[in-house]
């Protein structure tokens, strides 16, 4: 495989194994995948830079399942504080919720009705506008996107086809059911690397992730296979530069990390640290320097600093946080923390020191009742 940038060095570097690193100045840039053996087959991702301080948070949502409904959150760009302004109805009993790269539409995923809500986004205002819903497959328990905003993908944690993908409509943000691909027992975790060429889904009860290859004109998935775990896989992450991808474990409350192939996306493990009790959710911040860790037994946030050559984590400690942490996510700009904490009704806000990767608190909000997921946006107005 060889790799170029169409508009050449003013769109930053590319190294042999795929590793993008963009330039400083905000643009739209090309990156082209070329087969060797064969230079008609070839893929293009496309990387969007920003100014920093268009990736100043805005807004933030989560899904409560004892409620129904999605709450509504403003962000003070400055110390990421957030106001509650408001909710929606949502299904029966919604888990995870997503924002597309866009920034303009909400998805919402309802364990018990097996549906996933849809919901723009004002952008002045942040509050969501319903577009109707989307079939998924049996106990939706996760949600996530291509980079482009073309294409989304479920797991379903009760489904025979555990992995359903769709289109998303870029005017209305309605989903269409593209097709389902096959995992492996309990699927609860769907990643798409930074380019859109590769997923990753941990499957809870075969104790495994399964690695697909992504169809960039179809977004349909090319299973390739399932590479060992821990003890109930439940979160999966990609880092940033695409190259290793980290699994968080329930029962065995550890951290795996494994290198990415860049040519064929299959996972090698490298390496395994402990994590708290019931590590549920983990989090890569933008900058690929740290990862976080939200533990639901022993209520706490545990920290790493990621290796730039290896990818492995050493751990830095863990700080206090809510009763039941079950969803952790960091905003664009890598200055703050959410989690939803299931047990106390709320969401924990900490501010990222940028040089050490840790952790300072800035205070709880309250939430629906059980909330599961939380996620922050920029909102629309990103150019």
């Amino acid at each position: 495989m060889s790799w170029e940038i169409e508009e050449g060095t003013v769109g930053g570097s590319i190294d042999s194994d795929g590793n993008y690193t963009a330039p400083a100045t905000p643009g739209r840039y090309h990156v082209v995948a070329t087969s060797v053996a064969d230079p008609t087959k070839r893929a293009e991702a496309t990387a969007e830079v920003f100014p920093v301080e268009a990736l100043a948070p805005r807004f933030a949502y989560s899904t409560n399942s004892a409620s129904g409904d999605v709450s509504i959150f403003s962000v003070n760009p400055e110390n990421g504080a957030l106001a509650q302004i408001g909710s929606i109805p949502a299904g029966r009993d919604p888990y995870p919720i997503g924002v597309d790269p866009t920034g303009r539409f909400v998805y919402a995923g309802n364990f018990a009705s097996n549906d996933i809500s849809i919901y723009a986004i004002d952008p002045t205002t942040g509050n969501l506008t319903a577009r109707g819903s989307a079939p998924t497959g049996a106990g939706i328990y996760s949600i996530n996107f291509d980079p482009s905003g073309r294409f989304a993908y479920s797991a379903n944690e009760n489904a025979a086809d555990d992995v359903w993908i769709y289109r998303i409509d870029p005017e209305s943000g309605v989903l269409t059911v593209l097709g389902t691909a096959d995992a492996g027992i309990s699927s609860v975790s769907v990643a798409i690397d930074p380019l859109g060429r590769f997923a990753y889904v941990a499957n809870y009860s075969t104790n495994n992730v399964s690695m697909y290859r992504v169809d960039s004109e179809s977004g349909l998935l090319t299973r390739l296979g399932e590479i060992a775990a821990g003890r109930a896989p439940i979160s999966v992450a990609v880092h940033p530069s695409g190259a290793f991808v980290y699994v968080s474990h329930y029962d065995s409350d550890d951290i795996w990390s494994f290198r990415v192939d860049p040519a064929t996306g299959r996972l090698t493990r490298s390496g395994v640290v402990p994590a708290g009790g019931q590590a549920f959710s983990i989090a890569v911040d933008p900058s690929g320097r740290f990862a976080y860790v939200a533990n639901s037994a022993t209520n706490d946030i545990s920290i790493y600093r990621i290796d730039p050559e290896s990818g492995t984590l050493s751990p830095l400690g863990a700080i206090r946080g809510g009763a039941g942490p079950r969803s952790i996510t960091i905003d664009r700009s890598g200055r703050f923390v959410y989690v939803a904490n299931l047990n106390s009704n709320n969401l924990s806000i900490f501010s990222i020191d940028q040089t050490t990767g840790l952790l300072t608190p800035f205070g709880q909000v309250a939430a629906g009742r059980q909330p599961r997921s939380v996620r922050v946006t920029t909102g629309p107005n990103l150019p």
